[in-house]
């Protein structure tokens, strides 16, 4: 059994008009959102082995902000292909891994997470910014997933509405 935890990146800026999708950072709601999300997963056991994440500038500083505050110590592996995809593009970074961790974040963007979470579980949710869901696979190796490999979704969670039921943010 394999734990996958997709989440969208956190909130982005459109301040600078001329800069490049790829390259349009986090805004300050951005900037806190990742954070918190990162603590959340720590104190929910939800840190994960691996993380795999868009090359986008926002994708790969909401992977950083989440690893600083859940305890994530290792190299995040940033991904090209993982930028403007599909989830079947998805699936084949996942099963090219170098690496078998047990729990596994890919950050990525919508619709694609979405998409991807969907396909996994025949649940559609909505991914607003910073939304994490945690998917349970049946399977005991990241080579083994395919476009066929069913999951079942265990959690879906909302930044803001865990910012709004946790006190320290009244």
């Amino acid at each position: 059994m394999k734990t996958l935890l997709l989440m969208r990146h956190a909130k982005s800026s459109w301040k600078t008009p001329d800069i490049s999708d790829h390259d349009r950072p986090l805004n300050n709601r951005g900037e806190k959102a990742a954070p918190f999300m990162g603590n959340w997963m720590k104190d929910n056991g939800l840190t994960p082995d691996y993380i795999l994440s868009s090359s986008a500038l926002r994708a790969h500083t909401t992977a950083k902000l989440v690893a600083e505050n859940c305890d994530f110590a290792e190299k995040i592996d940033k991904c090209e292909e993982l930028y403007l995809a599909d989830y079947e593009v998805y699936i084949k970074q996942i099963k090219d891994l170098k690496k078998d961790p047990q729990t596994l974040l890919l950050v990525g963007h919508n619709p694609t997470i979405e998409n991807f979470c969907a396909h996994l579980t025949k649940e559609l949710k909505m991914f607003r910014t910073a939304t994490l869901a945690q998917v349970e696979l049946s399977i005991e190796n990241w080579d083994q997933i395919t476009n066929k490999t069913k999951g079942e979704l265990v959690g879906i969670w909302d930044v803001k509405d865990l910012q709004t039921r946790t006190p320290s943010n009244a």
